[in-house]
């Protein structure tokens, strides 16, 4: 299944919801996400997301719908996946 086939809205609406969601829980600790680039950290939900979801995305894809480098996905994917992994926060995908 392809990232245009399933709908980059939906994503980004759950992306969106998610990041919130990790901030409000994170309290304090959230300091990790702060000063990011907006559109960095959503798209880097969103590639986490399609992957969960069995997804054909790739960062490179996501780097041109974001306007931001693979670089930036890529990092802030394991800032957030680490996080994830931490226990600080459970998705509801």
């Amino acid at each position: 299944m392809s990232l245009h086939s399933k709908g980059i809205d939906e994503l980004e609406l759950t992306a969106s919801h998610m990041l919130q969601e990790l901030k409000r829980r994170l309290g304090w600790r959230a300091i990790a996400l702060q000063g990011k680039k907006p559109s960095g950290l959503v798209a880097a939900m969103v590639y986490i997301i399609a992957k969960q979801k069995g997804l054909d995305v790739t960062q490179p894809q996501l780097s041109d719908v974001y306007n931001v480098s693979t670089s930036l996905i890529y990092n802030n994917r394991k800032l957030i996946e680490h996080i994830l992994r931490d226990g600080a926060f459970t998705p509801r995908a």
